[in-house]
């Protein structure tokens, strides 16, 4: 009865496993951006730092894929929509562990202390009178298991230009 009973549970527990394997190699990996400060960085015509800076953005996995974040592409617009400076793109390796239900999900994974430089921001503002910009960010990631298997995460960071 002993033995039935063992077999039982090492079948159960193989199934089990083959569930979570199959989930992970079938998945493509699903990260959202959930925080980023600051949201906007405020320059002005006297303005002597070079950089806006953002001092954190958070990630979060929402499936049991783990990941990598390995690039991340960012654009300059304008207030009415029209790319000005850009595309940009920047090597990064940013880990995020899956997300297994039960055993802690929402792991955060976090980069610091993002520079984007600001002197094309205010020579473009005050060249065409358009006091507000953004940053349009894409960040790629992809699957750790090499099924190639990519999600694409968006993000913006916004500039308020005082006018002269």
């Amino acid at each position: 009865m002993m033995k039935k009973l063992l077999f039982a549970l090492l079948i159960g527990m193989f199934f089990i496993a083959c569930d979570f394997a199959k989930e992970a190699t079938e998945l493509k990996p699903d990260i959202e951006l959930t925080y980023i400060n600051p949201l906007a960085w405020l320059t002005f015509p006297g303005d002597t730092v070079y950089y806006a800076e953002i001092d954190e953005i958070h990630f979060v996995a929402v499936n049991s894929v783990d990941a990598k974040i390995t690039k991340m592409v960012w654009e300059y617009y304008d207030g009415n929509d029209n790319l000005y400076f850009g595309p940009f793109e920047t090597a990064i390796l940013l880990k995020i562990k899956g997300c297994v239900s039960g055993a802690g999900c929402g792991d955060t994974a976090k980069i610091l202390n993002i520079p984007f430089p600001l002197d094309t921001v205010r020579s473009y503002a005050f060249a065409n009178h358009i006091y507000d910009a953004r940053i349009e960010m894409r960040f790629i990631a992809e699957d750790d298991y090499g099924w190639d298997k990519t999600d694409t995460i968006f993000g913006q960071f916004g500039f308020i230009i005082t006018p002269p």
